[in-house]
């Protein structure tokens, strides 16, 4: 585990810090910067947010070969030594040993059916404070914030590159992450469908996945399937 006081400059290469939190900054006073050309954090990146408005954190994190970084910016005072802990985790969400499907399919409040998402990984993202600790009862997490999410390289079935268009951010709620919500949709950013970001607000933190619609060639797994027969017919 290392804090990083000033700035980290990362310019070759992934920071490869397994179970250990790699943290930039010591409290509000002291936020500490990401100088970011290259490379990916791919464990737990923490960083502290300065009090005031219009604070805004960017997070590199991500996988060997992708960066998926986060951006997270609060319009309001976060408060007073509050920080974030984010990190991109390979593979599916899991709720009581199964993969998370409960609340889905659900509908963005601009209209996008989502029913499924990728399954490549999520963003996980927990609040804390140095009173707190690493805790969803710190105040941060009740501010509300807009979040930006790199989808980089996003694929489904077949290996194609999703539809960036159907593409919204959907969360988990924690602690408890039982069942997936809707962010209220912001916009998206990029022109290829391989590389583009996404943009949403909401308040509380979370899981984070790339939700999208069935006809958008993501992966289905189905958890449970059920036929009956009615008046002969199925």
């Amino acid at each position: 585990a290392v804090t990083v006081e000033g700035t980290l400059t990362m310019n070759k290469g992934n920071i490869s810090n397994g179970s250990n939190v790699l943290t930039v900054g010591t409290s509000s006073a002291n936020s500490g910067t990401i100088s970011h050309n290259s490379g990916s954090v791919l464990g737990k990146l923490r960083r502290y947010y300065a009090t005031g408005s219009n604070s805004s954190q960017d997070f590199p994190i991500g996988t060997v070969s992708k960066t998926m970084d986060a951006t997270i910016a609060f319009s309001s005072n976060p408060g007073t030594n509050q920080y974030l802990t984010a990190s991109y985790n390979a593979g599916y969400p899991q709720l009581n040993g199964a993969d998370l499907y409960a609340g889905l399919p659900l509908t963005t409040s601009d209209g996008q059916m989502i029913q499924n998402y990728d399954d490549e990984g999520y963003w996980e993202i927990t609040p804390g404070s140095t009173s707190t600790g690493e805790s969803y009862s710190a105040a941060i997490n009740s501010i509300a914030y807009n979040i930006t999410l790199h989808m980089n390289g996003l694929t489904g079935a077949n290996g194609a590159s999703m539809d960036r268009t159907k593409v919204r951010i959907i969360k988990s709620a924690g602690p408890s992450h039982t069942s997936w919500e809707a962010l209220t949709h912001g916009s998206i950013s990029g022109s290829a469908d391989s590389d583009y970001t996404v943009t949403a607000s909401g308040t509380g933190f979370s899981f984070f996945g790339a939700g999208t619609e069935d006809d958008n060639a993501l992966p289905v797994e189905l958890v449970s399937f059920k036929g009956d027969c009615n008046e002969g017919i199925v």
